[in-house]
């Protein structure tokens, strides 16, 4: 598990995270079919990113502090979305957005408390380094 997380995740939370993360990565891995071109989104990236699924949850955990029923409902967001519409089918260049789209959503439906769309777009930046 990601360093990141040790301190400040419980055990149940760093296995949650870890199988998510797990599952995400068998879904992606199976693609589209051979010699269909997917289907581009506002979701799709022109490249994925360079941070691991497993260490992009953690990041959201980590500074989102969300329930760990969020992490679970953003899961079923995302396949359901892909059994309604194959274009949304997770791959390695939009994974990472469809998480964090599931995870936003589940917070401000599940949560008492959470952030606005723009702190978790920060959280969520390559390139921005957030401090505890």
């Amino acid at each position: 598990m990601n360093a990141g997380c040790r301190s400040t995740c419980s055990t149940q939370l760093k296995m949650l995270l870890l199988t998510l993360a797990h599952m995400c990565v068998v879904y992606t891995s199976q693609g589209h079919e051979a010699g269909a071109a997917p289907q581009l989104t506002v979701f799709h990236g022109l490249r994925a990113p360079p941070i691991s699924v497993e260490a992009y949850l953690v990041r959201i955990a980590k500074y989102a502090k969300c329930s760990p029923a969020c992490f679970v409902h953003s899961l079923m967001h995302m396949l359901k979305l892909a059994q309604q519409d194959a274009s949304f089918a997770p791959t390695r260049l939009n994974v990472h957005r469809l998480l964090l789209t599931g995870v936003l959503i589940s917070a401000k439906f599940l949560d008492d408390r959470y952030f606005n769309n723009a702190f978790y777009a920060k959280v969520c930046s390559s390139g921005l380094k957030m401090t505890s």
